[in-house]
């Protein structure tokens, strides 16, 4: 498990997609351990009354029931198997980290902060170097690709992965140095993750500050606010489009916006219709591209 965190972020930085084989690693070798541990018989067996539990397989069982509507129903069937499995697994590998011990847990946590060391060092040297290592790789694919292709693009689904990463190795830091050495390492890691192209991981890494911040002085009441704003947010999807000028429109602004802010307000704009003709159960998982044949 401790050497699936150490490879996370190197790993995404290359290949974002290769992160998921080592979360099945991390779920196979961690069932390994719970087989030859004591404890096995108190640990394979999640709390099925455990209300997060319960609001899995809810969500789980959704995706899958959604091939009876479905427009694309073979998709939504696999996607549905497919995330279910991760979903429900990360579950399982969670329960599973509850047997190890504190020697345990203090190896996972130095592998979880070498690894971020390692992973945000390289994505700062591709940021850097106009993606060095990845151009360099590429060029032995690809005859187009040149010592001048720009390629930062290519970094966006990192610095997703990283941006979430990001939190427990904050934590992981804070614990084990000293506090101005952890502030000037976060510090570092954040500037790294801010020099993204896309909008998404800088957005996420603010809204996560502000909101473990609002958490830490208001610990009661801002989880129910948040979980609130969470559902009026759902509900006003498919309306708040309307207010959001295209980049196609004279006069809009949201043409100065990231190629990848731009993306997603098509994507928002072009489906929210979809949303309100049926905004309960919509059209079946993993639908979207049926909309467009596909495009």
């Amino acid at each position: 498990f401790g050497v699936s965190l150490f490879l996370v972020v190197p790993t995404a930085v290359f290949s974002p997609k290769a992160v998921v084989p080592i979360f099945v690693a991390s779920i196979l070798v961690g069932l390994a351990i719970v087989i030859k541990t004591e404890n096995h018989k108190r640990t394979c067996f999640i709390d099925w009354r455990s209300p997060v539990f319960l609001f899995l397989v809810a969500l789980v069982g959704l995706g899958l029931i959604s091939a009876i509507w479905s427009l694309t129903p073979a998709n939504s069937l696999r996607t549905g198997l497919t995330a279910g499995l991760l979903i429900l697994s990360g579950a399982y590998l969670v329960k599973i980290n509850t047997i190890f011990n504190d020697q345990e847990r203090q190896l996972v946590q130095s592998y979880l902060i070498y690894g971020g060391m390692l992973g945000f060092g390289l994505l700062g040297i591709e940021h850097a170097t106009n993606t060095f290592f990845t151009r360099h790789a590429l060029m032995w694919l690809d005859p187009r690709i040149t010592g001048e292709t720009i390629l930062f693009n290519r970094l966006n689904s990192v610095s997703a992965v990283a941006s979430i990463f990001f939190w427990p190795w904050s934590l992981a830091i804070y614990r084990k140095y000293p506090l101005p050495l952890a502030i000037l390492m976060i510090a570092a890691a954040t500037v790294v993750i801010l020099f993204g192209e896309a909008i998404a991981p800088v957005f996420a890494l603010i809204a996560g500050a502000t909101i473990f911040v609002l958490c830490a002085f208001f610990p009661r009441r801002f989880p129910i606010f948040y979980a609130i704003l969470i559902v009026i947010g759902v509900g006003l999807t498919p309306i708040a489009p309307n207010f959001i000028n295209s980049p196609t429109e004279a006069g809009s602004e949201t043409y100065k916006w990231p190629p990848s802010g731009i993306h997603r307000l098509y994507i928002w704009q072009t489906t929210a219709h979809f949303v309100k003709e049926r905004p309960l159960l919509g059209f079946g998982f993993d639908t979207a591209r049926s909309f467009f044949d596909g495009k």
